[in-house]
């Protein structure tokens, strides 16, 4: 598991930072994959009618991977401003 060098918390919103592009990419792959597990269980739980929950969690943690990945690209672009 990828671990943040600093986490911080502005509101409702955790930030973390991590070393590299890589570390950020690899966190949000798990993140990604932990909710879509979350989700298929309780799709299991709640039965086959759930399918479509299932999906539909799956392509929100797809969008929030793509949004860690495009602010990955951000920070870096910043960064190497300064």
């Amino acid at each position: 598991m990828v671990e943040p060098m600093h986490e911080t918390r502005i509101e409702d919103l955790l930030v973390s930072i991590y070393r590299t592009n890589e570390e950020l990419g690899a966190a949000a792959a798990q993140e990604a994959s932990a909710i879509i597990r979350r989700a298929a269980g309780s799709a299991v739980a709640a039965g086959a009618g759930a399918t479509a929950a299932v999906a539909g969690l799956a392509a929100a943690a797809a969008g929030a991977a793509i949004a860690v990945a495009l602010a990955s690209v951000s920070m870096t672009a910043m960064t190497s401003r300064l």
